[in-house]
């Protein structure tokens, strides 16, 4: 560093604080990515949440009408298929929200309930969604085997080609021999999540953009003053550096120029303190070349 010039050392300078802020600004946008990401992956398991506990509890409202009929059935008002009628009937034309609707299956697949089309009394168990997976037997295996389950598979919507993703949940009500299920598409989510993604990235891209500016602008106005610097600086020395080299010439009546001499810096101060020595060294020559004239006279008038 010593045999380094001063501007080129200031230049340096300039590029570790480019190099500096560059990485800052990266990091800060890394920064908001992973924080976008994270609020996107929470509202996802929320919304999902959302839907698993709503879907569920819709069927834990059919399960306690079947439960009140069964007592019902249990206290002579009915007989068994009776019940069973009054039930199917109940469920059959129970909604809930944007369009939501409850099925029913017996354990071996026979179908009771599904909005008294004509899958009504088929046995659908090997039923397959648009991917082959056969989901109702799945859907009744949760319910019977696990008492209640979520079960995921794809279908299209009604007037679509294109198969969508659906999930539901069963549960199994052992007094009838009935899994009782309810879903709905979940696209709706992804769709959500989408929209939630592209406002978010366009939040942070905004942001982003007016990080890099005031960064630019930071760097501008940094190099203006460190070029602004480094000119001071190299011409304040070039002017001591000259008034050096005509003391080196021996030329002791040149004063040092009355604007560097005004400065109250480190410049200022070298200055001075040449201007000092300068006069120091003419009055200290002027003093030797009088005595030196004295000495002549002596030296004649000995002779």
């Amino acid at each position: 560093m010593k045999n380094i010039k001063v501007r080129t050392k200031l230049t340096i300078i300039v590029a570790l604080v480019l190099v500096l802020v560059a990485s800052e600004s990266f990091i800060s946008i890394q920064n908001m990515n992973q924080l976008k990401n994270k609020a996107l992956d929470t509202m996802d398991t929320s919304s999902r949440q959302n839907y698993d506990d709503s879907i569920k509890e819709q069927v834990s409202v059919v399960i306690s009408l079947l439960s009140e009929i069964n007592n019902e059935y249990k206290a002579g008002r009915y007989s068994l298929d009776e019940a069973k009628k009054i039930a199917a009937d109940e469920i059959r034309q129970m909604r809930y929200g944007n369009g939501g609707y409850f099925w029913v299956d017996q354990s071996d697949g026979k179908n009771i309930v599904l909005l008294g089309n004509s899958t009504e009394g088929t046995n659908r168990m090997n039923t397959k969604d648009a991917e082959g997976y056969q989901m109702v037997k799945e859907i009744i295996r949760v319910a019977v085997q696990d008492g209640g389950g979520y079960t995921d598979y794809v279908f299209p919507k009604e007037g679509e080609t294109e198969p969508s993703p659906k999930r539901s949940y069963s549960e199994y009500f052992k007094p009838f021999d009935w899994v009782v299920g309810t879903g709905n598409y979940t696209d709706y989510i992804d769709t959500a999540i989408a929209q939630q993604d592209e406002e978010f990235t366009s939040y942070a891209s905004s942001k982003a953009i007016s990080l890099i500016l005031c960064s630019v602008c930071m760097l501008i106005v940094v190099a203006i003053l460190v070029a602004l610097i480094a000119i001071d600086i190299t011409k304040s020395l070039r002017k001591i550096k000259e008034q050096f080299e005509v003391i080196a010439g021996g030329n002791f009546a040149t004063k040092m120029q009355q604007p560097m001499l005004k400065r109250k810096d480190d410049f200022g101060q070298l200055a001075s303190a040449l201007e000092t020595m300068r006069e120091s060294v003419r009055s200290l020559l002027a003093q030797v070349k009088s005595e030196a004239a004295n000495i002549d006279k002596v030296v004649e008038t000995i002779d």
